[in-house]
């Protein structure tokens, strides 16, 4: 096996220019936790290209809109559907009510200004699937607040990807608490994304921050890059925060040579008050116990970082199967177990996860992977998604991938990237076509089952005999066999020997 000596390679990717379609919100938001009530008013600039009559979007139905834009007509609630992100185990996202509206003349912006409550209990989503966490589509809760695309809290214009600068502030009886979303501070409960995002977080609680600075390994000089480090605690503990901080410095000090330069002008350890192993652009939601749990550091925290790269950076097309999760696993989990001589037998276990996990009446696709809401499901969008990594590391060699895996995050960039695009760049990087072997284990159901078996034996030689024994048609790939022997050696007996006996 070969090692992962492409940890010291260094790189320093260029951004994506913003793309154009994109939807701007400017909100304004007042929270009361101890009624769960939430007041926006929100200003959206949207693009020329969604016209300016019978504009449709959908927002939360238990949402009122106060005010009266131009011809809004309210035309019923959608039907409930699931959450769909790579924090999501099948949950249904909140009941929407679906408008339409006609701009005004020579406008491109819509105000619109809306009231109500938002309390959706947590639960756990997938009663088979052990390791599944409590999900709720959004809640005002006197503990906390928790928002995001699935609670329809901000008006909804199909999938257009949106950037924003939110503004929080909140009633007299939580006058000590703070907020918390993607992208930069601009002051206290002020933040702004200029990054174009799938969605917009409100994550707001009393916390208390600790901070420190990371500099950008990627830039050695006194004007380095730097990225705001944070971890905002539901109770002080200045020993815990400096154990994340560390952490943090250290791993977005590995993942940017790896990969490129870390996306965001921060990274947020946030304790939630339920549990929960949440990776959001620019910060990580995890619970009170999990966060003490000590293995923590070395395993889930930097799949949530290195989610920056893949998940939150660049974001999978959902339509055509996710990606970043078997990625961002092969990246982190298993290559912390790899470095420590691990590796082979982390990938047998994945292999093993998904034999005794996925049935054939389970089996499904990579290209129909959206999120893990069972073990069978996790087997195959995460372990197999991960042995696809390491099949194609292995294929076109250590060198091209890593060249590959910039080039992919340099060019797609907060765009929605499928797995044909990183077929188009791989194979670009590598200079072959891998569309072949991207169709094999990413469109294809199932996996290979080996059989081996000694079909002569004579003397000091032996016929071994692979065959591929399942049912389906064979799959093409390279077998890595390694032969362990034994011999007997005689020494004869010396002279004395021969006299003593």
């Amino acid at each position: 096996m070969r090692s992962l000596g492409f940890l010291a390679l260094g790189f320093c990717a260029a951004l994506n220019a913003q793309p154009q379609d994109t939807i701007h919100h400017q909100l304004t938001v007042l929270l009361d936790p101890a009624t769960s009530r939430i007041e926006v008013t929100d200003t959206v600039t949207l693009p020329a290209s969604l016209g300016r009559d019978d504009i449709a979007f959908a927002l939360n139905a238990n949402l009122a809109i106060d005010n009266s834009p131009r011809d809004l007509q309210r035309l019923g609630v959608e039907p409930l559907q699931a959450s769909q992100g790579i924090n999501e185990t099948g949950g249904l996202a909140a009941q929407r009510a679906k408008y339409t509206v006609d701009l005004a003349r020579r406008s491109q912006t819509l105000e619109l200004s809306y009231t109500g409550t938002l309390f959706d209990p947590t639960q756990q989503s997938g009663a088979q699937y052990s390791q599944s966490f409590a999900e709720t589509s959004g809640l005002i809760d006197p503990r906390g607040v928790y928002l995001n695309r699935g609670s329809a809290w901000i008006p909804e214009f199909g999938d257009a990807l949106v950037t924003f600068e939110l503004s929080v502030a909140f009633a007299e009886s939580a006058a000590a608490w703070s907020s918390l979303s993607q992208g930069e501070r601009l002051a206290p409960n002020v933040w702004r994304s200029d990054q174009p995002m799938e969605e917009v977080y409100l994550i707001a609680a009393a916390f208390t921050e600790y901070s420190a600075v990371y500099k950008s390994v990627l830039d050695a000089t006194d004007n380095a890059r730097s990225v705001d480090v944070l971890a905002l605690l539901r109770s002080p503990d200045a020993n815990l925060a400096a154990t994340y901080l560390d952490a943090t410095q250290r791993y977005l000090a590995l993942y940017e040579p790896l990969l490129g330069a870390y996306p965001f002008t921060k990274f947020a350890l946030v304790e939630n008050f339920w549990e929960t192993g949440y990776g959001m652009p620019s910060f990580t939601l995890l619970g009170e116990k999990i966060i003490r749990f000590p293995f923590i550091i070395t395993s889930s925290y930097p799949h949530e970082i290195l989610h920056n790269w893949w998940g939150n950076g660049v974001y999978p097309d959902y339509a055509t199967g996710n990606w970043s999760e078997g990625l961002t696993a092969y990246l982190a989990d298993h290559l912390f177990q790899e470095v420590e001589g691990g590796g082979p037998a982390y990938r047998k276990e994945m292999l093993a996860r998904y034999k005794n996990a996925v049935s054939a009446s389970a089996d499904f696709p990579l290209s129909e992977f959206t999120s893990r809401n069972s073990a069978a499901t996790q087997a195959v969008g995460y372990g197999k998604s991960l042995m696809l990594w390491h099949m194609l590391r292995l294929e076109i060699g250590d060198a091209l991938f890593l060249e590959g895996l910039r080039a992919f995050y340099r060019e797609a960039q907060f765009t929605r990237a499928s797995f044909e695009d990183i077929e188009r760049i791989f194979s670009r990087v590598a200079e072959r076509d891998l569309a072949p072997f991207f169709a094999q284990w990413v469109q294809r159901r199932g996996a290979p089952e080996l059989a081996l078996s000694v079909a002569e034996e004579r003397g000091d030689k032996a016929r071994l005999n692979f065959a591929q024994v399942q049912e389906q048609e064979p799959f093409e790939f390279t077998v890595t066999a390694a032969l362990y022997y034994s011999c007997l050696l005689y020494t004869s007996p010396s002279p004395r020997d021969r006299q003593k006996s």
